[in-house]
């Protein structure tokens, strides 16, 4: 958590509150992310049964060359994930915890370094786990080395914040909706959103725009930038990411 003026703060919050359990949640949830947070990459993962589920991948940064981290934990890097071993409930204390990068650095390998922060350019990472409501999460927000490390408030406030945001994320996913919340397409526009759905229904590029009434050049605009956003680069990876959603 960063400086920021309270109300402000209080105005974020209350915003995200009360879209629980509908779509503009993650309108409102990310705007903590880049308003407070300040976080350059933000994800979110149930680990309720034997693999990860991706429920929300967001990545504004859509420069060439970035690292599909999303995709690459989802294939083989949870399993070299130090969190992993934190999420039996014997080990937390009321079902939370939080850790940084420097606090995890000494238990992950190097090939794991190397893949999830020194190729990517990752130099700092805040993740919290939180556990409620038959709902285990891990919520993940990173820095890139341009930016520097995330500033640290007063450690109280600190946790305070995280548990907030938490409990707003289990909330929000263990709420009864027509809308499928736990979907990573929530946080794209609509209209990228269906572009991705089209493709997942295995549609080509042109009857996905006979669907949508678009040009196929649009089709591939929208693709590029749904990935980009959702930290991907194909439509396998498109599939691994919303697997069981």
């Amino acid at each position: 958590m960063t400086d920021i003026d309270s109300s402000r703060l209080f105005k974020r919050l209350a915003s995200c509150l009360a879209h629980i359990g509908k779509r503009d949640f993650f309108e409102t949830f990310l705007n903590i992310v880049e308003d407070v947070v300040r976080a350059d990459q933000c994800t979110v993962f149930s680990y309720i049964s034997e693999l990860p589920i991706c429920y929300l991948s967001y990545n504004p940064r859509t420069e060439a060359g970035d690292r599909l981290l999303v995709n690459e934990y989802l294939s083989y890097g949870y399993k070299a994930d130090p969190l992993i071993k934190y999420i039996n409930r014997s080990s937390l204390v009321d079902g939370f915890a939080v850790f940084t990068y420097d606090e995890l650095k000494e238990e992950m390998n190097q090939e794991y370094i190397q893949t999830f922060f020194k190729q990517p350019g990752m130099i700092d990472k805040i993740s919290i786990i939180a556990q409620d409501r038959g709902e285990t999460l891990i919520a993940n927000f990173y820095r890139y080395n341009e930016n520097g490390k995330f500033s640290r408030s007063n450690p109280e406030l600190r946790e305070a914040f995280w548990r907030i945001i938490m409990h707003l994320l289990l909330l929000h996913y263990s709420s009864k909706s027509e809308v499928n919340l736990k979907s990573p397409l929530s946080t794209l526009s609509d209209r990228e959103r269906e572009v991705c759905e089209g493709i997942m229904r295995g549609l080509t590029t042109e009857g996905i725009a006979g669907d949508l009434n678009i040009a196929p050049s649009s089709v591939t605009t929208y693709r590029k930038r749904s990935y980009s956003k959702l930290g991907i680069n194909s439509k396998p990876a498109l599939f691994a990411l919303c697997r069981k959603n």
